[in-house]
Order: structure tokens, then sequence, then C-alpha cells
């Protein structure tokens, strides 16, 4: 439970940092941002890490990376946090090191796509709704290299843009894409460090349990060979012990019990049992002792 509160918060933070740093990084392509509200909270949130970051950070064609790189590293920093609290990947190593920068690199992207689908769709309302607000050429100027290779192909329908309509599709493939990236560099288990009672399985994953029925209450238990040892506080009667044993994962992973899947050992005290929808460094994080 705590470690789920903790990727909840620290998480969302992290987040939140990288995606304001990415937005100050964006607005040097239009400088009238920088005297808007927006412009002014960015800075304000942001200014502590830039500018003693750009000391060290050299900037590249004009344009001042340091926002760029800081994003990338706040992103990277809460990866390489939570692998080396549930031990995927080893821990605190530097494979670990290796992962969570990779991983937070994907992380980053995808951060700038949600960026870039903002944009498109704020363009689109300053289009429809209030073309002369003080701020829309500023968000126009962004959204137009988004829409242009767009705009070339699709004409006008009725006199109507299409463009980003079929750009927020195209970056909707693109989320798509970097979330499997990101599940491929740090949420599938690493065949030597990873829990042997866990398997990833696409978007799911796979328990192999030990359950030890008529317990004093239900709890994890430890590694009990290549199994994760749970003790049920419910008898094996009527199948209680496994009502049980999928009352308390689905609490302990935080989702519903029809995700929670007894695929096999219904009447056996080893158990194969599939969590639906849920990524590998959740299950660990929830599962980890």
């Amino acid at each position: 439970m705590l470690l789920s509160l903790f990727m909840l918060i620290v998480g969302s933070i992290a987040d939140l940092l990288a995606l304001a740093l990415l937005t100050r990084f964006a607005m040097q392509w239009a400088p009238l941002l920088y005297r808007s509200p927006l412009g002014n909270f960015v800075a304000a949130v942001t200014d502590w890490a830039v500018l003693p970051a750009r000391k060290m950070v050299p900037g590249l064609f004009g344009l001042d990376m340091a926002s760029l790189v800081l994003a990338w590293l706040a992103q990277a920093l809460y990866i390489g946090v939570l692998l080396a609290i549930t031990g995927l990947h080893g821990g605190a190593s530097i494979g670990a090191l290796g992962v969570a920068l990779i991983a937070g690199l994907v992380e980053t992207l995808r951060l700038g796509v949600y960026l870039a689908m903002a944009l498109i769709i704020i363009s689109a309302v300053f289009s429809w709704v209030n073309p002369h607000a003080a701020i829309a050429p500023a968000v126009h100027r962004l959204a137009e290299p988004l829409l242009r290779p767009f705009r070339r192909v699709i004409p006008l329908v009725g006199g109507v843009d299409l463009s980003p309509l079929f750009a927020l599709l195209a970056l909707q493939a693109l989320l798509i894409v970097l979330g499997s990236g990101t599940r491929l560099a740090a949420a599938l288990p690493d065949p030597v460090n990873s829990p042997p009672w866990l398997r990833a399985a696409g978007d799911d994953v796979v328990l192999a349990l030990h359950v030890q029925p008529g317990a004093k209450k239900t709890e994890v238990a430890g590694q009990h060979g290549d199994a994760l040892k749970v003790r049920l506080g419910a008898p094996p009667v009527d199948g209680k012990a496994n009502d049980c044993l999928i009352a308390f994962l689905a609490e302990r992973l935080g989702v519903p019990k029809a995700r929670v899947v007894l695929e096999a050992g219904s009447t056996s005290r080893q158990k194969r049992v599939r969590i639906v929808g849920v990524e590998t460094k959740a299950a660990v994080a929830a599962l980890a002792q």
C-alpha cells in the first residue's frame, strides 16, 4: 500500500515537473508566452533547477538544453528509485541505472507527445472560439510545425481543416509505441534478477503462489521456492480460501476482483493467478515485502 502511494505521489510530481520543463523548452519558439500567466507559472516552478543547470548544460543551436535534460533526469530519477525499491533489474545497480536512463528518455518523449496533443487542441479551440486571444498567435506558432505535414496532404472539407484530427490520431499511435517501449525498458522482469514467482504476459502479470490456508491473518509471507507464499485467513472449505486470495490480491494491487483470475490450482496449495491489466513493476511494488 505504501509503495503504491509512493508511485502515485512521487510519480505525479515527477511527471508535472518534467511537463513544466518541456513546456519551458517549447516556449523558446514562442517567446510571447514568457510574458503570459502560463510563462510566469512555468518560470516560477522551474527556475530553481534550470538556472543552475545552465552552468553545466551547454546550449545547442541557440536552444537552452537545460530544461530538456532536466525533464529527462526527473523521469529517470523516479524510475531509478522505483527500480531500487522493487529490486527489478538488480535494484540499485549499474544495469538498473541504464534501464532508468532509457526508460526515463521514453517517458520524457511520452510527456512531449502529450504536450504536443495539448497544443493542437488549444490551437483548434482558439481558432474556433477566440482567434484574437492575446496568446493565440504564440500557440498557433507552436502547433503549426505539428500540423503542417498533415495540411499538405489533407484538403479542407467544406472549409473545415481536419489536419488537427489526423495529427492527434498519429500522436495517439505514437503514445502506444512509447508505452510499449516503456514496458520493455522498465516493466518486464529481468530474467536473472526479477522475482521467479512473477511473469509478464502482455499487459497482464501471472503469479506463481504457494498458499497456506487457515492462518491467523491474510498476508504475504515471503518467497517459497520459486513461488510467492501467501498466508490466508480462511479455511480451505467451499472455495473460501480461493475467495480470500482473490480479494486479498485485488486489494493489494488496487484492481477489481474481476481482474484477478485463478488459472490453475483451485484445490491445491500451488496456484497460478493472472492479474489483468497490471504492469510488472506495479505488481512487484505491491507484493514486495
